[in-house]
């Protein structure tokens, strides 16, 4: 009672104080106490109650779910959702979606999140309420959207806070039935992000039926990335046509349709010979990126005629002449099509090119990225969760430094380095030292700043040490917590990620 009544005193004007208290009841561990707070008229008691029950991962932090102040609900959804999980509870955050009143994106994405995770013909009944809803934010509607054509196999992630949460696999045909009625409407929204959900939708459940639906989006709808999603849907669905289709997409105004186009262009039944003439007039004349597309294409052919075209952009590498945005396609076309002759001469080049250059073989990820790929990259990736260590404004991890500027600090040379081999140099704050010094003792720290006379530091928190640098023996470096990123990453996939982060100049960039 004590430790309540001073969080009721305190009323959150003192962070720290809040925060203590927070700790001190979930170490009590009095769950009934904490839940006889629920209808309390001291938010700030409520509150204390909610991290409290959260830290002593205990279900009845649900009954918090019913407040009347969407902050408190908030932070119930929090601790039921995140980190480890209290899953007794995950149910009731589900049913949440029903209930119009609520409104905020932190709280909602959880909700919908409980529901997928839930995985019950209830929750699958509440994903498809909430989708329809006309009231509800386009981008959240298309949330629950991704979410059903997940429904059969979710993401091992969490796709709220990225935490792993393993392998789930579910009947699909309860689910396809239950879309079947409603997948029409969601193709048909006005809003483009719903619309592309519907596409991915469509095709995880291979609805043959909505192929005539997926058509007219592709040949007029207004937004390319409605179009270019109908197409793939269209694909991926094998839906009959593909060449009508293609037909279609290559003459379509936006370069990212005719560049997907030129992706999936040899899973049509298409004439080698006419697929690389095409190529090759693309090479000559087309977009940066119809150009990655047509050579990620090429890979596709074996003959003779593709050959000799890959062997033609090779030489113009070689001479100085390509065109330094599509170097690494080259190279990667010439590595995936295998041809011996070829390999032997990007070999020789490797070796008079970059010798013992550590970084050499990723110098050609310096030119040719698209950003919006690389933001994927950087916020979505399972792989990398380059967001759970790195904060780009708000949204991120703090464990390493923040990247609101990283493109004016450094180079897109140096964000290679730090990617390729992070322990090379250090963002300030984040370079730790062991030291032996002379006197024989040791002391160890994070690098606070460094002069020719003198090196100081951070030992904790609040110590600080000052160390002649003519009193050091020997300094060690400890490695960098981040790994490598090239065990993670495709060579394309780190040439997207420099170019998203060598744009960023600015927090507002």
């Amino acid at each position: 009672q004590g430790v309540l009544a001073v969080m009721e005193a305190n009323d959150d004007r003192d962070a720290w104080l809040r925060h203590a208290g927070m700790i001190a009841l979930g170490r009590i561990g009095d769950a009934k106490a904490m839940i006889a707070l629920t209808d309390n008229p001291s938010r700030a008691l409520r509150t204390v109650a909610v991290v409290a029950l959260r830290r002593m991962q205990h279900p009845g932090i649900a009954e918090f779910l019913g407040d009347t102040d969407e902050y408190i609900v908030a932070e119930a959804a929090r601790g039921i959702n995140d980190d480890y999980s209290i899953e007794e509870a995950l149910p009731a955050l589900a049913r949440i979606l029903q209930d119009e009143r609520f409104t905020a994106e932190p709280l909602i994405r959880r909700a919908i999140n409980a529901n997928l995770r839930v995985g019950q013909q209830e929750n699958l009944d509440l994903l498809i309420e909430y989708s329809r809803r006309k009231s509800a934010p386009a981008e959240l509607r298309a949330e629950a959207i991704a979410c059903l054509s997940t429904w059969s196999e979710p993401s091992l992630h969490d796709r709220v806070d990225g935490r792993y949460r393993g392998e789930i696999m579910r009947d699909a045909g309860p689910a396809r039935q239950s879309l079947i009625p409603v997948v029409s409407e969601f193709l048909d929204d006005r809003d483009a992000e719903v619309s592309i959900a519907a596409t991915k939708l469509a095709s995880r459940f291979d609805m043959q039926g909505s192929a005539i639906a997926l058509e007219k989006m592709m040949t007029s709808h207004g937004d390319e990335d409605v179009r270019m999603a109908a197409l793939a849907a269209l694909h991926e669905m094998g839906a009959d046509g593909l060449e009508d289709h293609l037909a279609v997409a290559l003459k379509d105004k936006s370069e990212k349709v005719r560049s997907y186009a030129l992706e999936i262009l040899p899973d049509a039944k298409i004439a080698e010979p006419q697929a690389i003439a095409l190529f090759a007039s693309i090479l000559e004349g087309g977009t940066k990126s119809e150009k990655q597309a047509a050579l990620g294409a090429l890979t596709a052919y074996s003959g003779q005629g593709a050959i000799d075209l890959l062997a033609a952009q090779w030489a113009n590498l070689e001479g100085g002449t390509l065109d330094p945005n599509i170097r690494l396609d080259v190279l990667d076309a010439v590595e995936t099509q295998g041809n011996k002759d070829l390999l032997e001469r990007v070999a020789s080049y490797q070796m008079r090119k970059h010798g013992d250059d550590p970084l050499g073989p990723w110098r050609e990820t310096l030119a040719g990225g698209d950003r919006s790929r690389g933001q994927r990259i950087f916020y979505r990736n399972e792989a990398a969760q380059c967001a759970r260590c790195h904060r780009i404004f708000e949204y991120g991890g703090d464990a390493g430094p923040g990247l609101g500027s990283v493109g004016a600090r450094l180079t897109p040379d140096e964000i290679l380095e730090s990617l390729i081999l992070p322990s090379a140099s250090y963002a300030k704050g984040y370079q730790v030292l062991s030291l032996e010094l002379t006197d024989g003792s040791l002391v160890a720290g994070i690098v606070e700043d460094e002069t020719e006379e003198l090196l100081t530091l951070k030992i904790s928190e609040d110590e600080f040490r000052d160390i002649p640098i003519a009193e050091i023996a020997e300094r060690t470096e400890v490695p960098s917590a981040m790994p490598g990123i090239e065990h993670i990453l495709t060579k394309k996939e780190v040439r997207d990620l420099i170019a998203f982060l060598a744009g960023l100049k600015a927090e507002e960039g």
